[in-house]
């Protein structure tokens, strides 16, 4: 498959039963909480994407932490085909003390604000504005 983009990343990070979510308010509706995650540029591999757009997007800092490549889907986006990579990382309840206790704002380098926050993971079929792909996604991972 020939892809034309370098591809993107999602990640679930989990701690105990909570995972952190992320969502763009300013976007046009429907504004749907996401995984974290986005395109990986030049010589970056999906790891280090992953790494890099968890901290972009939640202040998140998964250095050291250890990844899982749960998977590698084919899509067809705007630019052409591409590869989406799917991570999972467990992490200590410390490092989202600050997503537990409320919503965290982070204005990212293209001035979008994003926030993001945990939920419950035994909670999300309650979640009605969670992207129909991503809950597939994290389905994945309970099982």
């Amino acid at each position: 498959m020939h892809c034309t983009t370098n591809g993107s990343v999602l990640v679930a990070v989990v701690a105990d039963d909570d995972i952190v979510l992320g969502r763009q308010p300013t976007k046009q509706l429907p504004i749907y909480w996401k995984l974290l995650g986005g395109r990986i540029k030049n010589n970056e591999t999906p790891e280090q994407a992953a790494v890099r757009e968890v901290k972009e997007e939640s202040g998140i800092d998964l250095s050291g932490q250890n990844l899982i490549k749960l998977g590698e889907f084919p899509q067809n986006g705007h630019g052409g085909e591409y590869v989406q990579y799917l991570f999972a990382v467990a992490v200590s309840g410390e490092l989202v003390a600050e997503h537990r206790a409320g919503m965290v704002e982070i204005i990212d380098d293209s001035q979008e604000k994003i926030e993001s926050t945990c939920f419950k993971l035994s909670e999300l079929d309650k979640l009605p504005d969670l992207m129909d792909k991503h809950k597939s996604f994290i389905r994945q991972l309970q099982s």
